[in-house]
């Protein structure tokens, strides 16, 4: 599938198409102060872990696809009112 688009591409590329063109055309993004205090908050969208809150499940680390539209990636946070089978 050599046309599969990130979603995590996507979503650089929305939240700010400047910082996209850095990060991936070229490659010449920096971290500073306020990105790493990011990168330490978002970790636990990462863990694989689930848990349930206010009546909500709550699922981080979701693998997901769409062979349709050539997009593949894994959410940062995926929340589900009932049961889900991960």
């Amino acid at each position: 599938m050599d046309d599969a688009i990130s979603i995590r591409s996507v979503q650089h590329y929305l939240y700010c198409a400047h910082r996209w063109g850095l990060m991936e055309i070229g490659v010449s993004w920096a971290e500073n102060y306020f990105v790493a205090k990011a990168n330490l908050i978002h970790e636990r969208a990462h863990s694989e872990e689930h848990y349930s809150i206010r009546g909500k499940n709550v699922y981080t680390a979701v693998k997901v696809w769409n062979d349709e539209v050539g997009l593949f990636g894994v959410t940062d946070c995926l929340e589900t009112y009932g049961g889900m089978n991960k």
